[in-house]
Parts: structure tokens; C-alpha cells; sequence
């Protein structure tokens, strides 16, 4: 807006008579404005583009009258706030006056003029559109602080109407200006989904159309069902008597201020619930001072909550000396960077003993200094670490000890062929004489047997290992396999000169138990016994009876066991000495064996020995049958003549020393054998005669001994379909038994074979002799 000091006023003069418009642009300028003269209407419109201050506008024009000139301009919004003066030197009439003043003139003055007249008119007419301006002006200032800010604002009426609303909240409600003018602000669509908001509000007004000025929090609704919480405000606004004109709503929206409070209070609850949880330790502290602890912390150093809160509890105090450089590396990187790596330390504890901790801390605030440390017993993990450096080195230990036993398995299963491959080989290539050729079959019969007992340790490993092993449970008199298992040793005694001295007592009672199993536990112990006793040496043996249990003590004046080695004594794969200048041989497995089985009965095995070169006595307790019921001896001896005679035997195995040793053995039994070198060609046999039993091994190239059998159950009895079966196999495990058995075979024989063994059980499939059961696996 220009300023009348300092630039003149421009005023437009309109009039077709040339005198006139002289004597009225000679009077403007004399009082200080600048004139622009226009002849007609036309003219006039032109000129007032330029937006002139004034224009003094004659009615009688020669193209468009003063009077639509003057609408044209007020038409025009770039014109409109122009002051129109209509002089007129003909319509001077009232009438004149009034259409002129409707046509939008602001002033009507008639020829002649007087010049002071017109000069105050003129100004007058100016201080009007001056104030207009300024009106205006403060009217923009209005609406662009009115629209433009972020917060929400409204405009009442005191009853509670609206007048205005922001472009902010109109925005956020997704309306027009329309739609809430004149609507009760309580039932816009900002508080629609509230009764009790809208309730709240309406009372609001009330109150602050009496002068009270209101402010509370409250939840408002926009546009696609978005939600703000908004600190809201009414102000009441009196006009000069005081009476409440206007009402004033206002809102800031306060929602990330009140999410980031909810978090803070969220995250607060969820510490407090992490400290009151008690799962790991959570100290508050400043720099010296731990000032609030949970229990699990107080648990973990034994200290109270009351010396807490007194001030006991101090961070060097606590920590060992050489956790000092740790913690204090610690708080250097909590103070350059507001968290501290979690860290491996020790606390001690209130009674002086020490705790270790994992430890992090976090800063709260710097001024005053104040951290959160957060604590992990690491008690159990220690303890979990080192069982496992134990396991480690156990493991470590097993694999030595695996690898010691697998070489000391190759020992002595080489040692033993050597011999009975070099007199095997000395029997075919030269003549000896017939105590060589004794001494040379003993030999071999004598190795073999030793390789069988060490693949039958073997094997009684694996199904222990396994929980294979299985018992036949009976009613047994000790005495019984004691008596056996010294019959079996007596030669072995008496090669070394061992004296054994023997105290049985036969009327001690009964046990429950597998007889042949517990023959080998005192033939383990005995064999043991004479092993480690030296030439001349003896050998104990005692039967008793201690409270409920037989007491069985096998004692010797061998070389005894070193304290070192006395709790490995039943441990698998175990011996006193694996160096290759050992004198004593065997695999270690006898001990671990003699412990399971007694275990298995109930009972439990120890040994004592005062050490080295000192003897040792093993002693085996097993518990008593409560009721002893009456053993009747009634079993058919092995040893009585076998005969096979007229027994068709249908052999089949695909190795040939087994199959030509088992055919000359069964013929000499008096059994007719036809021998089959696979499954295939044993079928065809069966297609031109029917034997009396099969012999089959299981492990066959091209087809196994349970797939052959299948075939032949799958034939009539005609065709053979229903010959007894004894499968011959070297695959001696509990599972492989039976698998034989639900195969079809009615017994299961494991290599290496006794030939009486094998007899006997033929004679009994085939009606020559009677067995209790015909699925028994020798």
C-alpha cells in the first residue's frame, strides 16, 4: 500500500467534456495528486487496471454510462476495492444520486463543484479504502496464522455452534468448511465416536460461555478412522461490556508426545517386571555405590536388602583385585558411549567366597552419574563347562583306550592263527610223527578255541552295550556252575602249578538266575585268577551264605592291582598293562562281562587288593530265593551215543572248508548229505528229492539264507515246503537270532560249531532224539 507522504496519489478523471475534466485534474493537482484523464468509458477500464487510488467517473459518457462503468469495475475483484466518485453535471436529481450509489459508487458530487468540497471528498474517500486495506491485510495476516498452523483451531458461537475451522482440522477430519458451519461442535465428526468425549465437550461449553477458561486432554477422530490425542483448550473471548461473544477451541496435537510416553512407561513396566522377575541379577548404581538391587542380585552375594539402602554395597568391595582393570575399561567405554560390553568377572560374596557373573551395563543418565548392570550367575555354566573339558578329555582318554584295545584285538587274533596256520602248513607238507601230529592238532584245536571265546567276549559286549543280552531265568545251586567252571580250568591250573583250594557250602539256598551265565562269571573269575598267579601260585575259592545273599570269593596270590588301576578294574576294554611287552594276554572284556551279568542277576561284584605283587580277591554277592522250591535233575546227557543213520541232510554254504568239514562230519554221523553252494542251486536239489532237514548259512552272494527259506516256505509240504530248517551262520548277535527264527528256521546254530552240537540238534528236528524246545539257540 502506497503511502501518501511519499508517493502522490493517483486519481483517474472520466469525463467527455474536455472543460470539465480540465478544471477537475487542475484542482486534484494543485491539492498534490497525480491525474490520468479518460474520455469515455472505455478508457476508464483500461486505466483502472493500473490500479489508481480514485477514480472520478462522469455519468454521461459517449459509449458506456458512468453508472456500468462503475458496476464493471465493482465486478471486477482486481477493481473492486478501487473508490468511485461519481460527478455528474445533468442527473443531480435524488433519484440520480441513489442509482448511482446502487451502481457501487462510493461518493456523488454535481456540476459545478466547489474545489474544497472535492478535495475533502476525495480524501475522505481515500482514508476509507486506506482502512479497507489495512482491514484486509490484518485479514490475511488472519487466515494464514489461522490456516497455516499445525494446531487445531475453531471458532463458536457462545451457544456452542460452529463458525470457522482451520485448514489443520479440517484436513485431519476429511471435511469442507461446509460441512461444520453452523452444526453444534459437539456433534461433529471429530467427536462422534465418543459419547462420553462428546459429553465431556457440551459440558466444556457450558462452562466457558459463562467466562471459564478449560483445558484438558482428549481423543479426537479424523478422516479413514485415524485417531489424536490432543491437549485441548477453550477460551472464552468478552467483547468491551464483558459479555462472551466468541468461543475459542483449540488443539495441539500431543499423540507422538503421548506414544513416546506410553513407550517410556511400557519399556519402564518392562524392566520393572525384567527386575522383579528375579531371572538374572539388575543393579541400579553411581559411580562407588550400588543404590537399588532385585533379589536375584542380593541371592547371588548374599546380601541384604537394608545394606543396600544403607550404602554397604560398593563396586571395588566386591570385585576381586584382579577384575579391577576390567571394570575399569568398562566404565570407560559406558562413559565414552553410553552401553559396556558385556564382560566375564568374579564378585565375592558376602562371606568371602566368590561368585562368577557375566556383567553389561547401560548409562540411565550422566548428571548425576547412574548405570543399570545387568548379572548372570555363571555358576552352572561353569560347572556345565567343565563336565564338558571332562567329557573332553574322557572322550580323549576312550579313544586311546579304543585304540589301544583295537591293536591289542589284532594281537591276539593274529598270535593264535599264526599257530595254527604254521602247524596247519607243516601237517600237509611234511610226514611227522604221531605225537607231532597230536601236538600240532591240540595246538590248533586249543587256538581255535581261544579265538572263539575272545569273538564271544566280543559279541557279550556288543549286546551288553546294547541291551541285548538275555537270560534264562531258573532256580540254580551255585555249587552247580562252580563246580563246572573249576572242571573247565583244572588244566589250566595245573599247567602252572596253581593249588586250588576250594569251600563250598551246597546248602546255602538257591538263586534265581541263567545257569550257563553264571558258570561264566566264575569261570571268568577263576580263568582271571590263574592268568595273573604265577607258577606254584593258588587260587581260593569260597561259597557261603552272608544274611540274604550267597557270598562267592574267588582270591589268588597273583600279582595283585595297583590303587591306581583298582576302580578300572570292571571298565570296558580296560587292562592294568597295554604296552607290548605285556606278559599276560587276552582283550580286557572278562571283568566288564563278569560285572553286567552279575548286575543283571541282582547282584554286585568287588574286588580288593593291597596292592602290587599282593594277590586280590573278588567277591560276588547274589541275592536268595525267599522260597526255595525242589531242582529235579532230569536232563538226557550229551554224551551219550548219537546216531543219524538213514538221515537225508540238504547242506547248503557257500564256503567251501565249512561245507566239505560239515559234510564229512554229519557222514560220519551216518547222515546221507547232498551239499548246495548257494541258495539258487540248493532249490534246484529240492526239485528232484525231499531231505529230512536243511542246514543253510545266511550270508550268501546273489541270495541270502532268509530269502531262500521264504521261497521254500512258499512251497507245498509235497514239494518239500515244510523241512525242518537249522540256519548255520556266523552272524551270532541276540537280533540276528531273531531274525532267523521269524524267518522261518527252527534253530539258530552260530559259528564256529561243536559237531556234536550240530548232530544233536539234527537228530532232534528229525524225531532221532527229544528236546524240551526246538527253537533253543545253541
Amino acid at each position: 500500500m502506497r503511502e501518501m507522504v511519499k508517493q502522490p496519489r493517483i486519481i483517474i478523471v472520466v469525463d467527455d467534456n474536455d472543460a470539465n475534466r480540465y478544471i477537475i485534474a487542475r484542482i486534484l493537482c494543485q491539492a498534490g495528486f497525480e491525474v490520468r484523464e479518460a474520455a469515455t468509458g472505455s478508457e476508464a477500464l483500461d486505466l483502472a487496471a493500473h490500479q489508481p487510488d480514485l477514480i472520478i467517473l462522469d455519468i454521461k459518457l459517449p459509449d458506456i454510462n458512468g453508472f456500468e462503468v462503475c458496476k464493471m469495475l465493482k465486478a471486477n475483484s482486481a477493481t473492486a476495492l478501487i473508490p468511485v466518485l461519481h460527478l455528474s453535471a445533468h442527473l443531480v436529481t435524488s433519484h440520480d444520486k441513489v442509482q448511482g450509489l446502487d451502481s457501487g459508487a462510493d461518493g456523488y458530487l454535481t456540476h459545478p463543484v466547489n474545489s474544497l468540497e472535492l478535495i475533502a471528498t476525495v480524501r475522505a474517500l481515500l482514508r476509507i479504502r486506506q482502512a479497507e486495506e489495512r482491514l484486509q491485510q490484518s485479514e490475511k495476516k488472519f487466515r494464514a496464522i489461522f490456516n497455516q498452523t499445525f494446531q487445531y483451531i475453531w471458532l463458536l458461537h457462545p451457544d456452542g455452534t460452529v463458525i470457522e475451522a482451520n485448514e489443520s482440522a479440517l484436513k485431519f477430519g476429511g471435511l469442507q468448511l461446509s460441512d461444520v458451519v453452523g452444526c453444534p461442535f459437539w456433534q461433529t465428526s471429530w467427536w462422534a465416536n465418543s459419547t462420553a468425549a462428546q459429553n465431556r465437550l457440551q459440558t466444556a461449553i457450558a462452562r466457558a460461555a459463562v467466562g471459564e477458561l478449560i483445558r484438558y486432554e482428549e481423543e479426537i477422530w479424523g478422516a479413514n478412522r485415524a485417531k489424536a490425542m490432543i491437549d485441548f483448550s477453550l477460551k472464552p473471548l468478552p467483547d468491551e461490556t464483558g459479555n462472551i461473544v466468541l468461543l475459542i477451541p483449540e488443539g495441539h496435537n500431543i499423540t507422538a508426545r503421548k506414544q513416546a510416553e506410553d513407550a517410556l512407561r511400557q519399556s519402564e513396566a518392562r524392566l520393572r517386571r525384567l527386575v522383579d522377575a528375579n531371572i538374572i541379577g539388575i543393579v541400579f548404581a553411581d559411580f562407588e555405590t550400588v543404590t537399588e538391587a532385585n533379589d536375584a542380585f542380593l541371592e547371588m552375594v548374599d546380601y541384604t536388602r537394608a545394606e543396600v539402602e544403607a550404602g554397604k554395597l560398593r563396586w571395588r568391595e566386591m570385585t576381586p583385585p584382579e577384575y579391577i582393570p576390567l571394570d575399569e575399561r568398562g566404565l570407560e567405554e559406558l562413559l565414552s558411549t553410553g552401553v559396556c560390553s558385556p564382560f566375564e568377572k568374579e564378585y565375592i560374596r558376602k562371606d568371602g567366597s566368590r561368585i562368577p557373573i557375566l556383567v553389561g551395563a547401560a548409562t540411565i543418565q550422566r548428571e548425576p552419574f547412574q548405570l543399570v548392570c545387568f548379572i548372570l550367575d555363571l555358576t552352572q555354566t561353569k560347572q556345565l563347562e567343565n563336565q564338558l573339558r571332562q567329557q573332553a578329555q574322557d572322550l580323549e582318554h576312550a579313544n586311546q583306550v579304543k585304540d589301544e584295545f583295537l591293536a591289542t584285538l589284532s594281537h591276539e587274533l593274529r598270535s593264535p592263527l599264526n599257530a595254527m596256520l604254521g602247524w596247519s602248513q607243516l601237517l600237509r607238507s611234511r610226514q611227522l610223527s604221531p605225537a607231532a601230529t597230536v601236538r600240532a592238532l591240540e595246538t590248533i584245536e586249543r587256538n581255535a578255541r581261544l579265538q572263539t571265546q575272545l569273538i564271544e567276549d566280543l559279541l557279550d559286549i556288543s549286546r551288553i552295550i546294547r541291551g541285548k543280552l538275555s537270560l534264562n531265568i531258573c532256580p540254580v545251586n551255585l555249587a552247580s556252575p562252580i563246580a563246572a567252571a573249576m572242571d573247565t580250568m583244572h588244566l589250566a591250573a595245573q599247567a602252572k602249578s596253581i593249588q586250588i583250594d576250594s569251600a563250598i557250602d551246597p546248602n546255602i539256598g538257591l538263586v534265581l538266575g541263567d545257569p550257563n551265565r553264571l558258570q561264566q562269571i566264575v569261570w571268568n573269575l577263576i580263568s582271571n585268577a590263574i592268568k595273573f598267579t604265577p607258577q606254584g601260585g593258588q587260587v581260593n575259592i569260597r561259597l557261603d551264605r552272608d544274611d540274604a545273599q550267597a557270598r562267592l570269593q574267588i582270591s589268588d596270590t597273583g600279582k595283585g592291582i595297583s590303587a591306581d588301576f583298582l576302580p578300572h578294574v570292571f571298565e570296558y576294554f580296560r587292562q592294568a598293562d597295554n604296552s607290548i611287552t605285556r606278559t599276560q594276554t587276552g582283550l580286557g572284556l572278562g571283568l566288564a562281562i563278569v560285572r553286567h551279568l552279575v548286575e543283571l542277576h541282582g547282584g554286585t561284584v568287588c574286588v580288593q587288593s593291597p596292592g602290587e605283587g599282593e594277590g586280590a580277591t573278588f567277591t560276588v554277592l547274589l541275592p536268595l530265593m525267599q522260597v526255595q522250591p525242589e531242582i529235579r535233575e532230569d536232563r538226557e546227557s550229551w554224551d551219550e551215543s548219537l546216531e543219524l543213520k538213514g538221515v537225508c541232510v540238504l547242506l547248503i554254504d557257500d564256503e567251501r572248508d565249512t561245507r566239505e568239514f560239515l559234510t564229512f562230519m554229519l557222514e560220519q554221523y551216518g547222515a546221507l548229505v547232498t551239499a548246495a553252494t548257494s541258495a539258487r542251486e540248493g532249490l534246484e536239489v529240492l526239485e528232484r528229492l525231499t531231505p529230512d532237514v536243511l542246514v543253510s548259512d545266511i550270508g550268501m552272494p546273489e541270495q541270502d539264507g532268509y530269502t531262500l527259506l521264504h521261497q521254500i516256505r512258499a512251497r507245498s509240504p509235497e514239494q518239500g515246503g515244510g523241512i525242518p530248517a537249522v540256519a548255520l551262520t556266523a552272524y551270532a548277535r541276540e537280533e540276528d537270532r531273531q531274525q532267523a527264527i521269524s524267518a522261518g528256521f527252527q534253530v539258530h546254530i552260530s559259528k564256529p560249531v561243536e559237531p556234536t552240537t550240530l548232530v544233536h540238534v539234527v537228530a532232534t528236528l528229525t524225531g532221532r532224539r527229544r528236546r524240551e524246545s526246538d527253537e533253543e539257540q545253541i
